[in-house]
């Protein structure tokens, strides 16, 4: 006598299917989306597919499953609500009709029991075995991440020891300090300088913070100087010495 056990979902719900329900699911060793097959000893199948998110089981097919006075050719059974994996195992079963459980050992392995039960014809408990060539999905590595490089510390300038063009206050640097000190001067406001060093439009070789040499010391001088220090164009008479130049005086 042979017999093809299948139960569905809805059906397993009237009779009151025991479940794992209402636990945390575990995926430690089961594959989610994997589908795990195995040939029994007892001469059977068994074919096991797991949920794509991994939470329960989505099928159970045995196949070939012996009777004491009977042979179960498939037992089958398709889950819309899956039983819950729980500790990497799940149980289920239908009244004495059927049940069935597994445990995941390791990855991409599993083993559990089984038995069919139906008037006249009894599995008793059935060992099984399954596997599967899926494999789990591989763990996304945390990036190390990338160790800043220390920016090298800028050198600082050394003042320059000679007098150059556009260093009105002779502190050995041309910079924004010097056009401001022009824009003072212009303005007939104090302003500072080293030691010994030429007053603004002073006249030695020629007007001194004149840089453009056109005879006078003014607003355009100090532009000139912020231009030269900005890496910009400027322009002089063509007998003047560069801004940042040394000054030579006879």
């Amino acid at each position: 006598m042979r017999y093809l056990l299948a139960v569905s979902a809805a059906l397993a719900i009237a009779l009151g299917a025991a479940l794992l329900g209402g636990l945390v699911p575990a995926t430690a060793n089961h594959v989610p989306g994997g589908t795990y097959y195995g040939t029994q000893t007892w001469g059977g199948a068994v074919e096991l597919v797991i949920s794509p998110d991994g939470s329960g089981v989505a099928s159970f097919k045995a196949f070939n499953v012996p009777g004491d006075f009977c042979t179960f050719e498939e037992i089958g059974v398709e889950f819309t609500s899956p039983p819950a994996i729980v500790n990497h195992s799940f149980s289920y079963q239908v009244g004495t009709g059927l049940s069935f459980d597994g445990t995941f050992p390791s990855p991409g392995e599993a083993s559990g029991t089984l038995r069919a039960n139906v008037p006249g014809c009894d599995s008793g408990t059935l060992n099984w075995t399954a596997s599967t060539s899926n494999q789990p999905p591989p763990a996304t590595p945390t990036p190390t991440p990338e160790p800043e490089e220390t920016p090298e510390p800028e050198e600082t300038p050394e003042p320059s020891e000679e007098l150059q063009q556009g260093d009105v206050d002779c502190d050995g640097f041309v910079n924004a300090v010097d056009a401001l000190k022009e824009l003072r001067d212009v303005a007939s406001l104090p302003y500072t300088q080293e030691p010994d060093c030429f007053d603004i439009g002073e006249e030695v070789a020629s007007l001194f913070g004149d840089v453009d040499c056109d005879e006078d010391v003014d607003p355009v001088d100090a532009l000139k100087v912020l231009r030269y220090i900005a890496d910009l164009p400027y322009t002089q008479e063509d007998f003047c010495t560069p801004i940042g130049d040394p000054l030579f005086f006879e």
